[in-house]
C-alpha cells in the first residue's frame, strides 16, 4: 500500500495565508468585510412639490369696492391668480365684466382706434349721399369691418378674452353707470387704465332714428347721439 505524505510546506504557506486575511480584515474571520463601501450622505437639501389640479378660491367681493379683478385661475401652486386691469375688471354692483384698453398703438385694445356703429343689414345706418335720404343698409361686410364696433367685437371674441367669448357692446344705461364726474376722464381711473376722455359707443339706438346710435361722452359724463356710419368714437365691451 502507498502511503502519501503530507507537505510541510504546504501546510506553513496556507497558515501564513490564513494570518495575512486576518490583519487585512480587522481580525475578523469574514474576508468579505474588505470590500469598499460608500457612505451616503447625512442630510438631503428639503424639496418642496405640487400637486396638479389642486384648487383654491377668489377672494371675497368687498360690497363696499366698485370694482375688483376678475379671477383667472390656480396656479401650480394652488395661489388664486387673477387678470390684468388692461384685460377686464368686474363691476362689483352689477356683476358686469368690463373690456380693459391698453396703451396707444399697441394692438387690438389700443385707446386710440375710432370705429363706426353700424349693426343691421334691415336698417338704414350708412349715410351715402348719393341715396334719396342719404342713408342706406349697411352690408355685411361694412357691418364685420375692422373698423366698425361688430368687426371688433368679433375680433375680440376670437381671442376668448378673460376666459370668454361671449363680449358685446353695452346699453347706454350700462356704459353711463361708469361715469365719475369726480375724475378725468369721468371714469375711475385707477380701474380702468388707459381710458381717453372721447366718447364711446353703445348698441342703444338714438330715439327712433335708426342711422345714429347713443354714445358716452367722458370728457364731460354726458350721452348723445351719433351717427352710426362716422368712426368717431372708441368701444368697450363688456359681458
Amino acid at each position: 500500500m502507498k502511503i502519501m505524505k503530507s507537505n510541510p510546506c504546504s501546510a506553513a504557506l496556507t497558515a501564513i495565508c490564513l494570518s495575512i486575511l486576518s490583519a487585512c480584515s480587522g481580525g475578523g474571520s469574514d474576508a468579505s468585510a474588505t470590500t469598499d463601501t460608500v457612505t451616503a450622505p447625512t442630510s438631503t437639501p428639503p424639496q418642496t412639490t405640487t400637486t396638479p389640479g389642486q384648487s383654491c378660491a377668489p377672494a371675497a367681493i368687498n360690497p363696499a369696492e366698485a370694482f375688483s379683478l376678475v379671477f383667472k385661475g390656480c396656479s401650480v401652486a394652488a395661489v388664486a391668480e387673477y387678470y390684468d386691469k388692461t384685460q377686464c375688471v368686474r363691476q362689483n354692483s352689477t356683476g358686469l365684466i368690463w373690456q380693459g384698453q391698453t396703451p396707444a398703438g399697441t394692438g387690438l385694445r389700443a385707446n386710440d382706434k375710432y370705429f363706426s356703429n353700424l349693426d343691421s343689414t334691415t336698417a338704414e345706418q350708412k349715410y351715402d349721399a348719393n341715396v334719396l335720404g342719404f342713408y342706406r343698409l349697411p352690408t355685411q361686410a361694412e357691418i364685420d369691418a375692422s373698423t366698425n364696433s361688430i368687426g371688433f367685437k368679433n375680433a375680440v371674441n376670437a381671442t376668448n378674452l378673460c376666459g370668454s367669448s361671449a363680449w358685446r357692446l353695452p346699453t347706454v344705461d350700462e356704459l353711463s353707470a361708469l361715469v365719475k364726474t369726480s375724475e378725468k376722464p369721468t371714469i375711475d381711473n385707477t380701474w380702468f387704465p388707459n381710458m381717453t376722455d372721447q366718447n364711446y359707443w353703445t348698441s342703444t339706438t338714438f330715439g327712433a332714428n335708426t342711422s345714429f346710435a347713443m354714445s358716452i361722452d367722458f370728457n364731460l359724463g354726458i350721452a348723445n347721439g351719433r351717427s352710426r356710419g362716422n368712426a368717431n368714437a372708441l368701444v368697450r365691451l363688456v359681458r
